[in-house]
């Protein structure tokens, strides 16, 4: 019990006085700037489903010992009903998460948050190498970090977790560049949601390159810096197993598949819209306010179904051949 109580203070240590507390009926408990002298706090988080590490800076911490665990806690750990992890208003040294990452491997956490944290400074990962951690879902919301672009080498201890990751959502950060290698890495995702941040089209064909994301079926554009359908069309265009696709709130126009940007009069038999559902088999295509008129009734090409009318600025849902 000891030992998984000093895992959670490392993840939860702050300067300012602090402590847990546990929501019963939520099982959920939230750690707010936990000290050494709070520390004792933590063992009713151990009842929890779900902890929330919030607030402070975790910089000063960064040589912070961590010793191997002993069987007994990792037993504990083993034991231990937490299957969500929420980091939120931290600064958090890459090398310290590194560190502290590998733990989670004989933990039951299937899903990890990061939610307005600031990432400094730059780790191996080699305490990584050839782990296997039960999180499946990884989520970044409003973080700050370092380029991914040139870390291929650093990251590379992270491949056995990376191939494993079903769900990866990293929205509201800023982000215009994802490299191909990532999305190699990635081989297992189903679930991608790039929502909120800075994409052009000129990222999406490095992002989505061939062999990326083979098993992706959904993925969000939605609110980037999106303007051309058919350049996004062809950017994602590698993704085979691919069946909903949100590009919502982007500043799109209509043109031809050759990309020379002619508009779309919102006619049925009109070369816009069919073209990139009926190439790519999807199940669902979500235009949101696209600034070209949406058709009454759209009908695909390449011997796709008829979409049901959708109003203007709305949905449009496409059921495609090919199943889903």
């Amino acid at each position: 019990m000891r030992g998984a109580a000093l895992l959670l203070l490392v993840l939860g240590l702050q300067q300012a006085e602090g402590r847990c507390v546990f929501n019963r009926t939520q099982e959920y408990c939230l750690c707010y700037r936990l000290t050494e002298q709070s520390a004792g706090s933590v063992i009713q988080c151990l009842a929890a489903s779900a902890v929330e590490f919030q607030g402070g800076d975790l910089e000063k911490y960064a040589d912070f010992p961590i010793k191997d665990l002993d069987d007994s806690t990792i037993d504990m750990l083993g034991s231990l009903e937490i299957r969500k992890i929420i980091f939120s208003d931290l600064l958090v040294p890459e090398v310290l998460l590194a560190r502290v990452l590998r733990f989670f491997s004989y933990t039951q956490v299937q899903e990890m948050v990061f939610e307005s944290c600031s990432f400094v400074g730059r780790s191996s990962w080699a305490d990584m190498a050839g782990r296997a951690l039960p999180v499946v879902s990884l989520r970044f919301h409003n973080v700050t970090a370092a380029t991914l672009e040139g870390r291929e080498q650093d990251l590379s201890p992270l491949s056995r977790w990376l191939g494993a990751l079903q769900e990866l959502s990293v929205t509201a950060s800023h982000l215009a560049v994802l490299p191909c290698t990532v999305g190699r890495a990635l081989r297992a995702l189903r679930s991608l949601d790039l929502a909120h941040n800075s994409l052009g089209e000129d990222g999406l064909a490095s992002a989505f390159c061939q062999g990326a994301f083979p098993q992706l079926r959904v993925l969000s554009l939605r609110h980037n810096n999106l303007t051309s359908y058919h350049a996004v069309c062809g950017g994602v265009r590698l993704l085979g197993e691919l069946r909903h696709l949100d590009l919502s709130h982007n500043a799109l126009t209509a043109g031809t598949p050759s990309g020379e940007g002619a508009s779309w009069d919102g006619s049925e038999n009109s070369a816009g819209l069919p073209w990139c559902c009926g190439e790519m088999k999807l199940s669902e295509l979500s235009l949101g306010a696209v600034s070209v008129p949406v058709p009454r009734e759209v009908r695909h090409t390449h011997g796709c179904q008829t979409a049901r009318r959708a109003p203007r600025g709305s949905h449009v849902g496409a059921a495609l051949g090919g199943g889903t």
